[in-house]
């Protein structure tokens, strides 16, 4: 019978551990987004129960109709100049197979207009973007303000065939009190999904790790003991640890 600490190093378990480390509509108005709550308690920053984001600043946006400007207030927003309906985009660049959770609007609002931000996916052949979620809307009340928005369920980003992009607008004339600031677009990692033949004959598709032992030989992690064979009850030695943790991490100094 095996000891408890060769039960805790089997390579299954390990293994298990270290994957742990896969045109704008902005004018319309959307439903009322619901305001992201803070966490009794801090989240881990790793792993793939942790949500981080990306953050795209005002400087990153680029404007997207003809004879509208993205000018900087010199202060760390923008705002649009010139005429007709203003909208701007900038690219968000997130990880392969993350799951989009939601995203963040942050603005200047002093006019009796909106300015609203919206998250969207294009495809390679250049058809129409596909929105995720809704559009967030500013207050309209004078000042520095922040809406939020939770994905009712979370988008995997597939950058093989796409690529994703920020968009702001005020859908009417340019005006300089109707700034923002950014956007953060809120994810968390995911695992690859299991695929439907397995790679080494002693991990069938029924075994319980079967997911996360494909997942590392994909990456190139593990080549398994033998090129069809793992071995996932075996102990794993600190060396062989060190190697799965230092591909997973992608270490380098």
């Amino acid at each position: 019978m095996k000891t408890l600490c060769n039960r805790l190093v089997s390579h299954s378990v390990v293994l298990a551990l270290a994957i742990g480390t896969a045109y704008p509509a902005l004018a319309q108005s959307p439903p009322v987004p619901s305001v992201r709550v803070a966490p009794a308690s801090p989240e881990p920053a790793w792993g793939i129960s942790a949500e981080t984001s990306y953050y795209v600043g005002s400087p990153a946006f680029h404007n997207a109709v003809p004879d509208v400007s993205v000018v900087s207030d010199g202060l760390g927003s923008a705002y649009f100049t010139g005429t007709g309906t203003s909208y701007a985009w900038a690219p968000v660049n997130l990880p392969q197979g993350a799951a989009i959770t939601g995203f963040d609007f942050y603005y200047y609002d002093a006019n009796a207009l909106n300015i609203s931000a919206g998250i969207y996916e294009v495809n390679a052949t250049g058809s129409m973007p596909t929105q995720i979620g809704t559009n967030l809307v500013s207050s309209g009340s004078s000042g520095f303000g922040s809406v939020s928005l939770n994905l009712l369920s979370p988008w995997t980003v597939n950058n093989d065939a796409n690529s994703y992009w920020a968009m702001v607008g005020t859908g009417a004339t340019p005006a300089t009190d109707l700034k923002w600031r950014g956007v953060r677009v809120r994810y968390k990692l995911q695992v690859s999904p299991a695929p439907g033949v397995a790679t080494f004959s002693d991990v069938p598709t029924s075994y319980w790790a079967f997911q996360y032992i494909e997942a590392l030989a994909a990456s190139g992690i593990t080549v398994g003991v033998t090129p069809t064979t793992f071995e996932p009850e075996s102990p794993v030695t600190r060396a062989q640890m060190a190697v799965f943790l230092a591909k997973a991490l992608g270490l380098n100094w």
